[in-house]
Formats: structure tokens, C-alpha cells, sequence
């Protein structure tokens, strides 16, 4: 091989190198606030999924059983918004933005003695988690709202005729109930990449 070549591949390399540099490991303290994060977001995510069920057995069993329906799902949306509730930051109206707190806190602790290049990955693959963060509470905000109302509306007047009046809003929410799953999904995905 020609010096010429070995050069321009060597500096190809280098290029390459530094562009695509990756984060540096997290701190100990920092794996476990991201992975006490995680928990907190599987935690909720279980509870969603529970009521998102129960909506579906309200919208499903409307004509055989209505009042245990409904009181399963009253007793689901409940230990839901208590969840929701724990993961909101006092004062803040925006669902889960307690982990937004918690992202921030994590990436400010690494890259406050961060290299140039290390601050730069560490910002990238941060970004990655809050993206997906900010696409669950734009899926999520709208479904949890339009559960609250139905549960509200379904306490009023515990009855099939009132489930039967309510089936499209009931759809609708189930339907939209699983892109909120997917999105709870690949939030705690792009957790489990920054503590892997």
C-alpha cells in the first residue's frame, strides 16, 4: 500500500472516529437514577395498560354486566391517575413531566466535568430519551384525559344505556390506548439503551 493511501486511510479513520463518538458509561449514581426511572415508567405503564383493559371490557361487555365493568374500570382509572399523579412534578400541569426533571437532573450530573466531545455524545444520546419522552406524553395526554372524562360520565350514570350512548368515545380511546403502549415501549427502550 502506497504511503499516500495509508495516510488518507488513517485520516478517514480519525474523521470517522470523531464523529461518531459514543457516550461515556454513566456514572454508577447515574445508572440507577435511569434505572429508577425505568421502573417508575414500567410502573405506570402496567397501570395504563390495566385501565386501557378494563375500558375495553366496559365497551365489550356493555350488554351482560355493566356495573362490574365499570366499577373495574373506576378502580383502574383511580390507581391510574394516583401513578400519573406520583410521576407529575408538584405545580407542573403536563402528565409525567416529573421525568423530564429526572433526564435533565441525570445529563446536567454527566456533562458537568465532561470533555467537549463526551458532553456532545452524552447530549445525543439524552436526546434520543427525551424525544421518545416528549412523543408518550403527546400520545398519552389526550388518552388519559379522555379516559378521565369517560370515567366521569360512566360514575354519573353507571348503566348499558349509557355505555351504549358512549361506544364510539369508548373505541376511540381503546384504539388510541395501544399507540400509547407502543410509545410507553420505546421511552423505556431508549432508557435501557443509556444504562446498557
Amino acid at each position: 500500500m502506497s504511503r499516500a493511501l495509508s495516510v488518507s486511510l488513517a485520516l478517514l479513520v480519525a474523521i470517522l472516529g470523531f464523529g461518531c463518538a459514543s457516550a461515556p458509561e454513566l456514572t454508577p449514581q447515574a445508572q440507577t437514577s435511569i434505572q429508577s426511572l425505568l421502573s417508575s415508567v414500567n410502573k405506570v405503564s402496567a397501570q395504563f395498560d390495566s385501565a386501557a383493559d378494563a375500558l375495553a371490557n366496559v365497551r365489550d361487555a356493555w350488554n351482560t354486566d355493566p356495573d362490574a365493568a365499570i366499577g373495574a374500570f373506576s378502580r383502574e382509572l383511580m390507581a391510574l391517575e394516583t401513578a400519573v399523579g406520583g410521576a407529575t412534578a408538584p405545580g407542573d400541569a403536563r402528565p409525567l413531566s416529573q421525568w423530564d426533571g429526572i433526564l435533565k437532573s441525570v445529563l446536567d450530573s454527566q456533562t458537568a466535568n465532561a470533555t467537549p466531545e463526551q458532553k456532545r455524545a452524552l447530549e445525543s444520546a439524552f436526546r434520543g430519551a427525551q424525544s421518545q419522552l416528549s412523543r408518550l406524553r403527546d400520545s398519552f395526554a389526550p388518552n388519559y384525559n379522555r379516559m378521565i372524562e369517560l370515567g366521569a360520565k360512566l360514575r354519573e350514570s353507571p348503566s348499558g344505556a349509557t355505555v351504549e350512548a358512549l361506544l364510539p368515545e369508548l373505541r376511540r380511546a381503546v384504539a388510541d390506548s395501544k399507540n400509547v403502549s407502543s410509545r410507553f415501549n420505546s421511552f423505556g427502550d431508549a432508557l435501557g439503551a443509556l444504562i446498557d
